[in-house]
Formats: C-alpha cells, sequence, structure tokens
C-alpha cells in the first residue's frame, strides 16, 4: 500500500448507491498506479480515504461487468512480458477475447485506451489460431468445454490467459475472476505465468485470493 494511503473504506459492488462512472474515472486518475490496482482488487472494490475523501462514495454503483472489465484492464500494468513480445518501444498490447463472454461489450469498450505508452487493442477471435499472436487471451465462457484444448494450443506462447469460469487457473490459464462473498477477486497460477514467460509483480500477487505455484 504506498504510504500516502492510510484508510480503506471497502464498498460492496453490490451497494445501490448510485455513481457516474465518468466522474469515477476522473477521480482514479488522481492515484498513482499501484492505488489504482487496489482500488479495483482489494476485495472487490475499494475507495481510498486520504487525500481524497470528498470521493469514497463515488465508485459504489459499478456493476459486475464494468469491474471485471477494469481489472482486466489493470492487470498489465503489473505483469511484464519478455523483451521481443513487442516489436518496439511503442507498439500496442494486443488483447483478444476468444469465444462469446457477458464480459465482452465492456472488454471491447477497453480498444485503444493506454496502458502505459502502448495503445491497448482489444478484437474478437473466433478461434483458437487466431488469438496466438496476442498478448492477453480472454477466454470466453463459451470455451469451458473445450478449456483443457485451448489453453494447450496457447502452451508455449508469452500469453497472459484470463479467465471467468469456475477451475480456469486449476486447468492451465494464469488468472482467474472470482466471486466471493459478493466480492469480485483473482486467483492467479504462478506456475503457468512461468511457462509463459511473464514476469507478475509481487503486489498484484499479494493480492490474489490464491496462487498456485506449483501446477
Amino acid at each position: 500500500m504506498t504510504p500516502d494511503v492510510r484508510r480503506v473504506i471497502e464498498i460492496n459492488w453490490r451497494s445501490p448507491m448510485a455513481t457516474d462512472v465518468s466522474r469515477l474515472e476522473k477521480t482514479l486518475r488522481l492515484f498513482r498506479p499501484m492505488a489504482v490496482m487496489l482500488l479495483f482488487l482489494a476485495t472487490g472494490f475499494v475507495v481510498f480515504q486520504t487525500l481524497f475523501p470528498a470521493h469514497a462514495a463515488e465508485g459504489a454503483g459499478m456493476d459486475e461487468h464494468k469491474l471485471k472489465a477494469a481489472l482486466v484492464f489493470n492487470f498489465p500494468k503489473f505483469i511484464e512480458w519478455p523483451p521481443d513480445a513487442y516489436g518496439s518501444p511503442g507498439a500496442p498490447i494486443r488483447m483478444c477475447i476468444l469465444g462469446t463472454d457477458p464480459l465482452a461489450e465492456e472488454l471491447m469498450a477497453l480498444n485503444a485506451k493506454k496502458i502505459g505508452e502502448r495503445p491497448l487493442i482489444v478484437t474478437m477471435a473466433r478461434e483458437v489460431d487466431a488469438a496466438k499472436s496476442c498478448h492477453i487471451v480472454f477466454i470466453g465462457d463459451s470455451e469451458r468445454k473445450n478449456i483443457e484444448a485451448v489453453l494447450n494450443a496457447l502452451n508455449g506462447r508469452s500469453i497472459l490467459t484470463i479467465g471467468d469460469m469456475d477451475q480456469f487457473v486449476e486447468a492451465g490459464g494464469v488468472i482467474e475472476l472470482i466471486e466471493v462473498q459478493d466480492k469480485i477477486r483473482f486467483e492467479v497460477n504462478l506456475a503457468a505465468a512461468r511457462r509463459a514467460k511473464l514476469e507478475i509483480s509481487s503486489k498484484l500477487l499479494k493480492l490474489a485470493d490464491k496462487v498456485i505455484e506449483n501446477y
């Protein structure tokens, strides 16, 4: 936790309190990257009350899909790809949505946003071969029955695989979005990340609900 952040107020993401998402985004820009990540990751949805106490309740009304999409957007800020994963310093981060999923619309809305100095390019992939050139692959719920085959097809590549289905990390995915007591959390398969030559920040790992180190 950053030194200037002393108190955290947890707000359930199902709270009935209304909010304007554009106001929330303006608030988030005030925080440094780790504070932003904590805002989305610590027990579902939290708001820091130190320098900006007036904004404490603004995030309460963000719905589940927007919150999950925000998590997906923030994960790459704490993950390093091998140097040869990009053609140039300003090359885009490519994210593919494989299959169909309720989150697809919110994830597509992230297209052209910047992660650091790199633009994020989001595309739909109808088959796994089309996703092999992406840095991030969000595997949709439609691929649940074929998840092992999909992950095997992506194995050996520096791809951050993310899923919103049960047992995703146990199947070999890198990050799984989960719900714990009405809070959005995530689990990490660190062994799968290492096989993909991805370096995950210890700060992110500390926020994970579970970390699988040998699988």
